[in-house]
This record gives structure tokens, C-alpha cells and sequence, in this order.
């Protein structure tokens, strides 16, 4: 699913609505168009204006009131290449009427002035070619720009974010998915390169901090990355607590203790707010259904909140209410 913060809520777009199967592959047997907002001054939800499709493992970018989602799949893992825009103000969907043509799965997206920036992910419809190419999108024109540059390393299932005006990546597979990389880049939008910077060195379970699928979220001029999985030597997913933050100034990876997710988790978004970070479902470690022998990572609903000032972790409401409440509704109907 995508997650944006937009004034005082967050956004949550899409996602996989099942737990989801893992052999012969990962897939998602249900996928989501639904759209929830999230206030966390009130710890309310709300049901929005459905998407015009379903997708998961897209990018949602806020930018000038509204909210744009790029790329990822639908239930047949087929890439979706229609961009569509909701409008928050007026509670409506309207679709762009040029497709994304280069659109992929599991890339990362953030806005550099008056631009989103689209860098690396996986060209699905079951092949999986990873990415390194950097797309702009310009908001005043709503026009695409292809191939500006490439990532120094192209990899798919990475995350951002934005600190003074350059972006920082993180983390993510190559053409290894058995292995994680733990390799980081700045992007400077002015001369639009990739900088190679120090990569997260800090330990986890079983590598030297090479992960994928993990939160990530900026506060306090870092960049922080939080759970995520590495695999294990049978490269099965392995879910992870840890949380690290990266400080451009000093160029330097830290352990950040306080911040360890309550359970491992991975596929999951991040959305910093005020002094706060919250984190929004998620993906638990491998199991094994008793009656069927299949195998299966199960879904979480749970929002957990971090408080800075604190060092204290809480849950709060979860949005499984709102999937009832929407069964109930087309029930009722």
C-alpha cells in the first residue's frame, strides 16, 4: 500500500488485502482499491472515494493538494501504467490521460521541487528485471521526462526520502533476491546525479545491514530506516525489528534501539508526523497454514506510533474496522 501525509492526515492507497501466498511465488490474492484517511491528532478514520482500479507495491506521492499514484500491480502481477490522481479537496479520482509507459513495481518516488522523481524497481509480468532508470515527473505540466539518469545501483523494493533538498535511497534487491543490499545514494536534482554514500554497516540477525522492504521516513534532518527483511540461507523472507538512522552531515549509520518495530515486520509504510512516525500494517514472519500445508505471510492492520520526545512506542486504532465496514455496507446494499 502507499501512505502519504498530506496537511494533518495521512493517505493510505491500495495495497495487498490477504495474506499472501508463498510458493510457487509471493502473490497477493486480493488487492485493494480502497482509500483511507487517518488523522492522528484524533486517532480517527474515514473512508474515501474508492481508486478507479486496484493496485499494490506503487509509489503515492503528495504534491500541490493532491495525490499521485504511480506504477506497481494488480492481481494478475500484470504492471499498471495509468496514473491516477485524487484530489483531496473535492474527494474525486481522475485518471491522466498519458499512461506511465516505463512504469514498474517496488521503484521509490519523492518530490524535488516542483518534480516527482521515479528511480528503480522491478519490470514485473513475472520477470522481474531490475531497474536503475530515474524518471521525472513534472507537476505544472503533468508530463513525463524518461531515463534523466540511472542509480549508481539499480535495485527494486528500496525506500526514500527527502533531507534539504536531496534525496537519500536505501536498501533493496538486485539481481540477487536471496541477498539484500545495504547500499545508499543522494540524488541532487540541480545536476541530476546519483552520489554514492556510506552504506548501513550495522549488523542485523544474519548480514552486515543489507535489507529490503524496510520503512523509511526523515525527522530531525535523518534519514531513518526501520524493520524489513533479509533472508535466510534458504532465502525465505526474514522479517526484521531493527531501526537505524543515517546522518548526511557526518555521512554516518547509527543503531537506533528505541525505535525497534514491537514484532518483525516488512512490506509495510512509514509516514512521519509532527514529533511522531507512524507505521501502517505490515507483513509478519513465514507460516504454515495446518490443514493445507500451504505457506504464507500473514497481514497486519496495526498502527503503531512512535513519539520522539518520549522514546515510547504505542499502538493505535487499526484499519481492519474499516474493511468490515465496508463489507457490511455492500451486504447491506
Amino acid at each position: 500500500m502507499g501512505c502519504s501525509l498530506s496537511g494533518t492526515k495521512i493517505y493510505i492507497t491500495g495495497g495487498c488485502a490477504s495474506d499472501q501466498v508463498y510458493e510457487p511465488y509471493s502473490e497477493c490474492l486480493t488487492v485493494s482499491n480502497n482509500l483511507f484517511a487517518y488523522s492522528p491528532d484524533s486517532d480517527k478514520w474515514e473512508i474515501l472515494a474508492d481508486m478507479p482500479r486496484i493496485r499494490y507495491r506503487h509509489s503515492s506521492v503528495v504534491a500541490e493538494g493532491k495525490i499521485y499514484l504511480f506504477g506497481g500491480v494488480n492481481q494478475s502481477d500484470a504492471i499498471v501504467r495509468e496514473v491516477d490522481i485524487y484530489d483531496i479537496a473535492s474527494n474525486k479520482w481522475s485518471t491522466l490521460s498519458t499512461p506511465f509507459v516505463s512504469a514498474s513495481t517496488d521503484h521509490t518516488a519523492f518530490v524535488l521541487d516542483k518534480k516527482i522523481v521515479i528511480a528503480g524497481g522491478y519490470l514485473s509480468d513475472m520477470n522481474y528485471l531490475v531497474l536503475a532508470n530515474t524518471h521525472y515527473f513534472d507537476i505544472p505540466t503533468q508530463t513525463f521526462q524518461y531515463n534523466v539518469t540511472n542509480l549508481n545501483q539499480a535495485r527494486g523494493d528500496l525506500c526514500s526520502g527527502v533531507i534539504d533538498g536531496k534525496a537519500y535511497v536505501n536498501g533493496g534487491y538486485q539481481t540477487d533476491f536471496c541477498k539484500p543490499t545495504n547500499y545508499m545514494e543522494e540524488f541532487d536534482l540541480a545536476s541530476g546525479k546519483w552520489t554514492s554514500k556510506k552504506s548501513n554497516d550495522i549488523p542485523t540477525d544474519a548480514n552486515g545491514g543489507e535489507k529490503g522492504d524496510q520503512g523509511c521516513f526523515v525527522m530531525n534532518g535523518k534519514f531513518y530506516a526501520i524493520g524489513g527483511e533479509e533472508k535466510t540461507s534458504n532465502c525465505f523472507s526474514d522479517p526484521l525489528y531493527d531501526a537505524d538512522s543515517y546522518d548526511p552531515k557526518a555521512d554516518n549509520w547509527v543503531v537506533e534501539k528505541s525505535l525497534y518495530l514491537n514484532a518483525p515486520r516488512f512490506r509495510f509504510c512509514t509516514v512521519a508526523y509532527q514529533n511522531k512516525v507512524f507505521r501502517f500494517g505490515g507483513q509478519g514472519p513465514l507460516q504454515t497454514d495446518p490443514n493445507s500445508s500451504d505457506r504464507f505471510h500473514q497481514i497486519f492492520d496495526e498502527v503503531q506510533v512512535y513519539v520522539f520526545e518520549q522514546n515510547s512506542s504505542s499502538m493505535v486504532t487499526p484499519f481492519a474496522f474499516l474493511l468490515s465496514m465496508i463489507v457490511a455496507l455492500v451486504l447491506f446494499f
